[in-house]
């Protein structure tokens, strides 16, 4: 998958390939990339203001707001972070210290902190003569060439021709509804894991960032809708940014195999969560969460945080 910042989007183009995701504030790319069939994603302040977002809507593209603290380089590396990347090879971005001193802007502490998160996962890749030549334009005086064209890509694809949209497999495309599972034996027997599940209030204690529900009359039911006060580790990397801690959301009930099977959705994410439990040998449960939802909204670690979070729970009431 191929990302551009900023105006590294253009530098994809430029060199015959096509970005899958544009991250930035949007003050130096094209037209033409920004029309280009890629996901937008607009790095906002922390305020939530977004001055970039004026001119998509000006063109008439859709785009994601992410206000988030630091720079545009942050977020896409972030993003394909959480996204689960195995290797992130990151071409004309900021990487040893005379850059980070000389860029003199605060939100640059942030990009220390970001790759230390990221880890070894996250390769520079410095291109040479005529590559490193396109990489560069003045922004100063003499002697102070600095790179501003940032992307993301790997180093085989800046010598790659495009491949047409229709050829590109299904599973680059970020409308495409990824796919978590988790699973997990509990010390309990099935019938009390789904007594303590069967509890809307217990949701709050289990599934990661949901501080409080309010459950409507049905509770546990097809059609049930229950008010949830989340925190920013519901969801995906997004969600993560854009909202408050005591932000109010919604659940809603699909499905119910008493005993055995919930289904149910995050209504504001688009997150639908299936949760499975089979008995398992000595009175324990074998449970299987799956989540799916938009690319930008699921977070690959969140069934296996929810299914331990249930784990610790049956343990401490197994001890008692």
């Amino acid at each position: 998958m191929l990302v551009g910042v900023d105006g590294g989007a253009d530098a994809l183009l430029q060199a015959g390939m096509r970005p899958e995701v544009i991250v930035g504030d949007m003050d130096s790319v094209s037209d033409d990339a920004l029309q280009s069939g890629a996901e937008l994603i607009v790095h906002a302040y922390r305020d939530g203001a977004a001055p970039g977002a004026a001119r998509l809507e000006t063109l008439g593209v859709p785009f994601h707001t992410v206000s988030a603290p630091g720079i545009s380089e942050d977020v896409a590396l972030l993003l394909a972070y959480e996204k689960g990347a195995e290797l992130i090879v990151a071409v004309g971005t900021h990487f040893n210290l005379i850059e980070f001193l000389e860029r003199d802007r605060a939100g640059m502490s942030s990009t220390f902190v970001t790759r230390l998160k990221v880890g070894e996962i996250l390769v520079d890749y410095q291109p040479r003569g005529r590559d490193l030549a396109a990489d560069r334009v003045r922004v100063g005086g003499p002697g102070r060439d600095r790179r501003r064209d940032r992307r993301l890509t790997r180093p085989a694809a800046l010598h790659r021709p495009a491949r047409p949209a229709a050829a590109r497999p299904a599973r680059h495309r970020l409308n495409v509804m990824p796919r978590v599972v988790a699973t997990r034996e509990l010390l309990a027997p099935p019938v009390d894991v789904w007594d303590f599940l069967a509890e809307p209030n217990n949701l709050a204690d289990w599934w990661p960032g949901v501080a409080a529900v309010r459950p409507d009359r049905s509770g546990l039911a097809p059609g049930a809708r229950w008010q949830l006060v989340t925190g920013p580790q519901t969801g995906g990397v997004v969600t993560a940014y854009l909202r408050r801690r005591d932000a109010l959301g919604t659940i809603q009930i699909l499905e119910v195999r008493p005993r055995q099977f919930v289904r149910f959705m995050f209504v504001h994410d688009g997150i639908e969560a299936k949760l499975l439990l089979e008995p398992a040998g000595g009175a324990h449960t074998r449970a299987t969460l799956e989540i799916d939802g938009p690319w930008l909204r699921v977070n690959r670690t969140l069934p296996r945080q929810a299914l331990n979070r249930l784990y610790a729970l049956c343990q401490t009431a197994a001890e008692l």
